[in-house]
């Protein structure tokens, strides 16, 4: 039988198996119900190198491929090589007839030397025309400037007539003043003005009264009218200034005429001191309106001698310029005829220079014609003889031997594999891509690039799409496919950076060109950061600023598939080592 002791214990036992079950399944419901950790995928910010390429496409051109042609048409006479064979650089391949062409030299020297011959001809007419329209000038201007010494026409003063010529003084007299001296012009005027200003202060109180109307008498006539009207000459003044003395002696006979007696009185009272005073005043007038005409006549000769002068300079100029041309006929043949074509007419239409000049044009240009035939039968003379452009080998020959070719016909030469590829460079990047830079060319249905490098950018934009530039990359060995007229696809380096910070371009959410945002795992979980990006690769990014090496980023959430990293194709760059969670 059981005891006591042992009721209780199964009853203990009972009562602990529910509550244990109880508990178990408690704490399991409790852990289905608590949310699973979190499963990141992540990487870490490590050091390496990133290139930033630039996929452009553009025409491709053999360069190894030349063709050599003559210059003109003729006759082969020679021919030494044959489709298929190896030629070097400058070798002969064939030549025309050189007769027909050494003919053709001749002629073209000799017409360019009677041109020169001609042009000198007409120089020498157009220097003696020149000539003799100045001396004819000359012999115009003679009897004109003679006229002018003699003092003809120039003064029509009654002094003029006493013989006083251009050298001699004026005729003597009472009061006369030496002869005239060269003075200046202004200094001969201002005496002039002064004489004349004295001249009438003395002699207009000689003059008869407005007042006086009735007739004179006969005997009182001459001794108030003869002084006046004698004054101006020299020679009558003595006469006239002895007439008033005599007039009391004749005044007694006419009693009768009582109204004119006042007219005698009149006259007796004049001072025969005031008439020779103004007699001298009208002599010294004379005297300064000769020194006036002697400045003048002096200062038109010196105005004469400067123009002469000046002719002359300018005619020696015309000559130096004359013979400065003649020199460099040949240099500047063409130029001189245009200015000259431009001169004729316009001016001297009339005269002889337009003609001459026009005549002067047209030898120039035949000069220039006749230069131009001797450099092209030269250069055909010397294009006789075929030569190869390049090494390489013989590819096509148009013409057999004893056969006529014609100027553009010839050899074709196609040298080593070297092509050059034109692409269009957009704006944006014309900083980026300069001459020197590698690049990669990949030709049509080719999927292995071949090597290039940049050779060349256009400084001016293509005139068929504004905005981009010509840029010409060069491939030294080109395959077969790289052939003239077919487009291939250029990879050119714009960028790169060695050891630098970088992270998969899967972990970053671009901003703009220069900023990003990244998932940063830290202590406290993940947070969101925006970083400065650098240069960007194919598959990396460089980061510049925002993060540090050793730093996890997270990539993709636990329920979501991982992309993969060679989402481009071409393997370049292999994936990151991925972190698993702990």
């Amino acid at each position: 039988m059981m005891g006591a002791t042992g009721r209780r214990i199964l009853i203990g036992a009972a009562v602990l198996v529910p509550l244990a079950a109880i508990g178990v399944g408690g704490a399991y419901a409790a852990g289905l119900l608590r949310p699973a950790a979190p499963d990141y995928r992540m990487v870490e910010v490590t050091r390496g190198t990133v290139s930033e390429l630039v996929d452009l496409t553009g025409s491709v051109t053999r360069v190894n491929q030349a063709s050599a042609t003559f210059p003109t048409a003729g006759t082969v006479t020679w021919l030494g090589v044959e489709v298929g064979e190896k030629v070097t650089k400058g070798q002969r391949l064939a030549r025309i007839e050189r007769l027909p062409l050494q003919v053709e030299l001749v002629k073209a020297e000799s017409e360019l030397t009677q041109a020169r011959a001609q042009y000198s001809e007409d120089v020498k007419a157009a220097e003696d025309a020149a000539k003799r329209e100045r001396e004819a000038k000359q012999q115009t201007a003679k009897p004109r400037q003679s006229g002018t010494d003699n003092g003809s026409g120039r003064s029509k003063d009654p002094g003029a007539s006493s013989g006083a010529g251009k050298d001699g003084p004026p005729a003597s007299g009472p009061g006369n003043p030496p002869g005239p001296q060269v003075v200046p012009i202004p200094k001969a005027m201002s005496d002039l003005q002064t004489a004349i200003l004295e001249t009438n202060q003395f002699c207009r109180p000689l003059l008869p009264t407005p007042g006086t109307t009735t007739l004179p008498s006969p005997t009182a006539s001459p001794s108030a009218s003869a002084s006046p009207s004698l004054s101006p000459t020299p020679s009558g003044s003595p006469t006239a200034s002895a007439s008033p003395p005599e007039s009391p002696t004749s005044s007694t006979p006419p009693p009768t005429p009582t109204p004119p007696s006042p007219t005698p009185t009149q006259s007796t009272s004049t001072n025969p001191g005031d008439l020779a005073m103004c007699l001298e005043k009208l002599s010294t007038a004379m005297a300064a309106q000769q020194v006036a005409f002697e400045a003048v006549n002096v200062s038109q000769l010196a105005l004469d001698a400067q123009t002469k002068a000046l002719a002359e300079a300018a005619e020696a100029q015309a000559k130096a310029m004359a013979k400065a041309a003649k020199q460099q006929a040949e240099a500047l043949a063409q130029a001189q005829a245009e200015l000259l074509a431009q001169a004729t007419g316009a001016e001297e239409v009339g005269g002889s220079a337009g003609p001459m000049k026009a005549q002067l044009a047209q030898d120039l240009v035949a000069i220039t014609r006749a230069e131009q035939a001797v450099r092209k039968a030269r250069a055909d003379l010397d294009g006789a003889t075929l030569r190869a452009p390049i090494a390489g080998v013989v590819g096509q020959i148009d013409f057999t031997e004893n056969s006529v070719a014609s100027a553009d016909s010839g050899i074709t030469i196609v040298g080593s594999g070297a092509s050059e590829v034109t692409v269009r460079v957009p704006l944006a990047l014309m900083g980026k891509v300069t001459a020197g830079r590698p690049a990669e060319v990949i030709p049509p249905g080719a999927t292995k690039p071949v090597q290039g490098k940049v050779t060349s950018v256009s400084l001016l934009p293509n005139a068929s799409a504004p905005g981009s530039y010509d840029t010409v990359i060069s491939v030294a060995h080109s395959p077969v496919a790289l052939t003239t007229g077919v487009s291939a696809t250029v990879r050119i380096e714009v960028a790169s950076a060695t050891d630098v910070p970088v992270v998969p371009m899967s972990a970053t959410v671009p901003i703009d060109e220069r900023q990003a945002t990244v998932q940063v795992l830290g202590p406290q979980g993940v947070e969101e950061r925006t970083i400065t990006t650098g240069i960007k690769g194919v598959t990396r990014i460089e980061v510049t600023k925002g993060l540090t090496v050793g730093q996890r980023l997270v990539i993709a959430d636990p329920t979501r598939p991982l992309p993969s990293l060679d989402i481009f194709g071409n393997g370049s760059e292999p994936a990151p080592e991925e972190e698993q969670p702990r």
